[in-house]
């Protein structure tokens, strides 16, 4: 009766005549940005990707839709928590198809190709966090948290940007001037009529506390050999937590190593992960040229904090100016986080377990997402059994939840614990009621900690803690 699925099984149309993209059409974003006024540099990554023999793009934003278009339905970003992964954390708590990689990239795609409303793009990429899952777990690798922070810079070219996200871009820039007033900030979030004041100002759930400042210690170079390593302190240590950039230092140095803090400015994760790409880029260009002279295979950049070091790796080469795009990649190349590193130095004989006491301990371990989605959480946990007399449970968890702001701001709270209460919070509870032996929470990310301590109570520590608590004195 040609009833059955018209115009698809019967009745087919031609199979040109019902195509997104007609023949010499223009992207609509090409009249809203031009062709190459892009943050990113959508050609270059584009390009390398690209089949031996295929056409490249033809211009910036031409290569930015080539990478949205990679999405190809598959719905990978659509896996419960049952079946695990960090994809997609806003998905996996709402089960609405709104919220996954899959829905925004279909509308990116249509806005930008054939035009429409931008605060549809804007709506659709709220639900974001940035995590990366997308980055590591998508077939097609489409780097939704890039394209993210790509977007909203431009709305906010055509709109301005929010006092929010104005603010948590420049958060390490004004907790540095708060530094001399240490003691009126630490007093002024914590009293609660005060710190209500600001949390409603800016935007985030009464229920957190912000973080309070804290002093570093002036660290100068401290000499343990020859071996050289290049610290870099990022923002949220050098302002939240001190005393863990103390401890990396004196481990380090307890296993025979120079340690120096190069000058460098702030990593500009979270102006990266707001949308607020000038910023990002200003950064990250000073801090290529600062360090790219120094940092070599022999004598690497290492940090701590994982989606700061990573930075190096996986925005910066194309966010920075093009002439410094070859050093950048050089420069990514030799920035390592502290377990990569120390895995190397395993392997190649400087550090085993005779520096360590051998006392039997259980960890459980929730990698960050940056870090699941660029190395595995695989890589320290293997350093910490090569070095411990540990039993290393790996979390399947993915995203805790918080990703930097986003657990803070208030429409975004009860998404943040929900996203948390699917693995991560039971496992920790379930962990820290069932051990004989000395047991620890262990989570590298300073977001991690903070949504763990929130969710459950457990103080998490980072696993730098943990090698310097256990060294041979």
């Amino acid at each position: 009766k040609g009833l059955f699925n018209r115009h698809k099984i019967v009745d087919t149309l031609p199979m040109d005549s019902m195509l997104r993209f007609d023949e010499d059409q223009q992207y609509e974003i090409e009249n809203l940005i031009g062709t190459d006024q892009t943050y990113f540099n959508w050609k270059a990554a584009f390009d390398e990707c690209t089949a031996p023999g295929a056409t490249g793009a033809k211009s910036q934003t031409h290569a930015l839709m080539c990478t949205i278009e990679q999405c190809n339905g598959s719905g990978d970003c659509r896996k419960s928590n049952i079946i695990g992964g960090t994809l997609c954390p806003a998905f996996k708590v709402s089960g609405e198809e709104l919220n996954t990689t899959r829905a925004r990239a279909n509308v990116l795609r249509e806005v930008l190709t054939r035009g429409g409303d931008w605060e549809a793009i804007k709506e659709m990429l709220d639900s974001c966090l940035a995590c990366k899952g997308c980055r590591g777990e998508c077939p097609s690798n489409v780097d939704m948290t890039r394209l993210r922070a790509e977007l909203l810079q431009h709305y906010y070219d055509q709109h301005g940007t929010p006092l929010r996200s104005w603010l948590v871009a420049r958060t390490a820039q004004l907790e540095d001037l708060c530094q001399y007033i240490r003691p009126l900030y630490n007093f002024a979030i914590s009293f609660k009529p005060t710190a209500s004041l600001i949390k409603k100002t800016i935007g985030f759930a009464p229920e957190r506390e912000l973080p309070r400042l804290k002093k570093m210690k002036s660290c100068k170079q401290v000499k343990g050999s020859d071996k050289q390593v290049w610290f870099f302190l990022d923002e949220f240590t050098r302002n939240h937590e001190p005393p863990l950039a103390e401890a990396f230092i004196a481990l380090l140095t307890s296993l025979g190593y120079s340690v120096s803090i190069p000058k460098h400015q702030e990593s500009g994760r979270a102006a990266i992960s707001k949308g607020c790409l000038k910023r990002a880029k200003q950064l990250a260009n000073q801090n290529v040229r600062m360090l790219k002279e120094i940092v070599t295979e022999e004598n690497p950049l290492v940090g701590i904090e994982p989606s700061c070091i990573l930075s190096f790796r996986d925005e910066y080469p194309d966010l920075v100016a093009d002439e410094l795009r070859n050093e950048t990649i050089e420069l990514g190349a030799h920035s390592l986080l502290f377990d990569e590193y120390l895995l190397r130095e395993i392997k190649a004989g400087h550090i085993s377990r005779n520096h360590f006491d051998q006392t039997p301990l259980e960890i459980f371990l929730h990698g960050h997402c940056h870090q699941k989605a660029l190395v595995g959480v695989e890589v320290m946990a293997e350093v910490l059994c090569q070095l411990l007399n540990a039993k290393v449970n790996v979390i399947p968890s993915g995203c805790c939840g918080m990703a930097g702001s986003f657990g803070y701001e208030k429409e975004h709270y009860k998404t943040s614990l929900a996203i948390g209460e699917m693995v991560l919070f039971p496992a920790v509870r379930k962990a820290m009621s069932s051990s004989d032996c000395p047991t620890f929470v262990v989570a590298p990310g300073t977001s991690c900690r903070q949504q763990i301590l929130d969710g459950t109570g457990v103080k998490a520590v980072h696993p730098i803690e943990i090698l310097t608590k256990y060294i041979k004195k």
